[in-house]
């Protein structure tokens, strides 16, 4: 249908604004008000955390510091971890509907806001829907929910530090007690009066120390790399690997058959929560329960390709964390080599410089060198008993998260109306009717742009004739002056058709003029009358208009003459030529009115008997103006036209249709007949008076044949 125009859009308003403009109003008012009446206010519940950058403490402050921290707690608040425990719980998860767990889940990520504020500590969790009660509800369970799991988290982990630290602290007093029952041996050889603590008699620190302090440290770290190889071995040699959930959902959300279903039901459940809101029926609405049902099947489907790509896909991923824990294994057993060459080589160096010591000073050195050794490991179990006491002490500080406000019944929602949503709605009622009207005329696409009548019918337009005005004499003096301007402007539109043809050399040598159209109420007639007048009055020579729609005829009233004798009785032999010519009130104009037919007009109008007949008169008449019928509607049109020297093809402004015009050109091309042009006529005097200017002259009384609607 091509690209709809700025003037089209323009025309259509201008026609069409009494009514669209009242019926705009109106449907913007009911959809305004129906969207006000149905509207359901949404409330928001918030509970306040504060998580606090680091950690609070008692007597020993922790380096325990993350900028990820505040981040990490917020995606766990929206994770599964926190939410999958929150929709089980029976209170809970009738509020959500009768979806799956997953999809309950799925659906409140979707809808729960947690963010901090600003670059405070505080973080505000916040849930909006159209019951206060629930929005309450579902936020503090899914506060309680988090901070029971930080709760239990900080806990145990605390404990298995401490029973890990419990048991190094026995290992390290053995050592201790072992060591000091060495010194005491070695105390009695050497006649030494101090056997206790290494601080009576200590050596002062030289590469012996250094070595023994790396060699400890050596030592440590083999043990540990020995206890996660054996660890790490435990698990390759079992016949499966475990895979947690977390890495298993991951797997599967990653996959596209399972985003896309996840998008499509978060689709769904946006537009049943809308459907929910606007909707009068509520539940009841059919739209809402085909939905629901939609989402439903949606959601099997979805637990159900979960299942399989589980099953499915378990093998390849318990084949990754195999790898990745033999890579890490490979990666342990080197570290390990490297660690227990360290050692190797600070012993031996250690013991060689022992040797040089024993035959330097004999059992004196070694006693120095066993209280050093014993002060090292007594530093140890110090620094362990005091980690103990430290930890067991922090247990009783501060928590890093706490809740600092819980979520209260919401009792002002978050705005009484949506006001863009009635704006948006009362935009659409407003403009709905416009709309309407425009399809309306794009599809019957009626003639209101000369550039879109010469593209379809490939013809150019010869002149654009301005709509013929009602007299209105009677309605006082502007008014018949305005007549008289706008009937100067037909008269001066229609005297430019005329010099366009005269004038044109192709046409220099025309003397019969056909005057058609598509279909009836298109204009001809006026269109045709007028440039007869116009063609006499500007060659002064005799010219001759025929009525040829002896169908529906107009001319005979038009010029005040009667209809018979006419065409129809000279070419069914009942009078004679110059018998049915009438002369005018018009000097040098004859009229040759259509007469009665006397039968079908297809046994009248024959070929023959008209070009026999236009032969006759074509020695009386310079020039001679037919009137033809419609040729979509009579086929005699087709005959009047191929008799005639040119053809013009009138169409009419806002009545005619583009497509009917389209097929009347091509009618009469297939009937090798060639339009030379268009006349558009019927064209509003604004746009007329746009287009071309206003240059108007006041004739003293018309020169025309006036009447008080277009003849056609």
């Amino acid at each position: 249908m091509g690209i709809i125009k700025a003037e089209f859009v323009v025309n259509v308003l201008c026609k069409w604004w009494k009514l669209v403009v009242p019926l705009g109003l109106v449907f913007a008012a009911v959809l305004g008000a129906t969207v006000y009446v149905n509207y359901e206010p949404a409330y928001e519940a918030t509970a306040w955390l504060r998580i606090k950058e680091t950690r609070p403490f008692v007597v020993v402050q922790s380096r325990d510091f993350s900028q990820s921290f505040t981040e990490t707690q917020i995606q766990l608040l929206r994770s599964p971890l926190v939410l999958g425990t929150v929709v089980t719980q029976s209170d809970i998860s009738g509020t959500l509907g009768n979806g799956t767990e997953e999809g309950k889940t799925h659906w409140l990520a979707k809808r729960l806001e947690v963010r901090p504020a600003g670059t405070s500590e505080l973080v505000k969790v916040s849930l909006e829907t159209n019951d206060p009660i629930k929005s309450e509800r579902i936020v503090n369970s899914v506060v309680n929910a988090y901070m029971d799991l930080q709760d239990r988290d900080t806990a145990v982990h605390t404990q298995q530090v401490i029973a890990t630290l419990e048991k190094e602290r026995e290992t390290r007093s053995r050592e201790v007690a072992g060591l000091r029952e060495k010194l005491r041996g070695l105390t009695v050889e050497t006649g030494s009066t101090s056997a206790g603590s290494a601080d009576s008699g200590a050596l002062s620190r030289g590469p012996i120390d250094d070595l023994q302090t790396g060699l400890a440290e050596g030592e440590l770290g083999c043990e540990v790399l020995k206890a996660r190889i054996s660890a790490l071995d435990e698990t390759l040699g079992s016949e499966r690997i475990e895979v947690s959930d977390s890495r298993l959902d991951a797997a599967i959300d990653e996959r596209a058959a399972v985003e896309g279903l996840n998008d499509q039901l978060a689709e769904k459940r946006l537009k049943l929560h809308d459907i929910l809101a606007t909707s009068a029926s509520g539940e009841a609405d059919p739209f809402y329960q085909q939905l629901s049902q939609e989402i439903k099947s949606d959601e099997v489907a979805l637990a159900r390709l979960r299942e399989e790509l589980r099953r499915h896909i378990r093998p390849d991923i318990e084949k990754e964390v195999r790898n990745e824990l033999k890579d890490e294994h490979v990666k342990l057993r080197t570290e390990l080599t490297a660690r227990e060459l360290t050692v190797e080589k600070l012993q031996q160096r250690l013991n060689s410089h022992f040797d040089e010591a024993r035959q330097l000073s004999g059992k004196t050195l070694e006693l120095g060198y066993g209280r050093e050794e014993l002060a090292l490991a007594e530093e140890r179990l110090d620094r362990i008993t005091t980690r103990l006491i430290e930890l067991r002490t922090e247990s009783d500080a501060p928590a890093r998260i706490s809740l600092l406000k819980p979520a209260t019944v919401p009792t002002t929602p978050v705005e009484w109306v949506s006001v863009e949503k009635m704006a948006l709605v009362s935009l659409l009622g407003l403009l709905m009717p416009f709309g309407l009207a425009l399809v309306w005329e794009r599809a019957r696409r009626l003639v209101a742009d000369r550039e879109e009548l010469e593209q379809a019918c490939n013809l150019s337009v010869l002149a654009e004739i301005p709509r013929l005005p009602k007299s209105g004499l009677s309605s006082g003096g502007l008014s018949n002056e305005l007549v008289h301007r706008d009937l100067a402007l037909f008269e001066e539109s229609i005297d430019g058709l005329q010099a366009c043809l005269m004038l044109s050399e192709p046409l220099k040598h025309m003397r019969v003029l056909a005057v058609t159209s598509a279909a009836n109420q298109e204009g001809k007639t006026s269109v045709a009358a007028q440039l007869a007048v116009s063609i006499a009055r500007a060659t002064g020579e005799d010219t001759l208009l025929i009525d040829g729609d002896a169908r529906s005829p107009d001319t005979h009233r038009l010029f005040e003459m009667p209809l018979e004798p006419g065409l129809s009785e000279v070419l069914s032999g009942r009078c004679t030529i110059h018998d049915a010519i009438h002369a005018s009130r018009y000097e040098n104009l004859h009229i040759l009115p259509a007469g009665k037919l006397p039968t079908s007009p297809h046994r009248v109008f024959r070929r023959q008997a008209v070009q026999s007949l236009l032969d006759e008169i074509r020695s009386s008449y310079r020039y001679l103006i037919v009137d033809t019928p419609p040729v979509l509607g009579a086929s005699e049109a087709l005959c009047l036209a191929k008799t005639a020297d040119v053809c013009v093809v009138c169409a009419r402004w806002d009545v005619s249709r583009i497509d009917k015009v389209q097929a009347a050109c091509e009618r009469l091309f297939s009937a090798d007949v060639c339009p030379v042009g268009i006349v558009l006529n019927g064209v509003p005097f604004k746009h007329y008076a746009y287009r071309y200017g206003r240059y108007p002259y006041a004739p003293a009384q018309a020169s025309g044949p006036t009447m008080d609607t277009q003849i056609t």
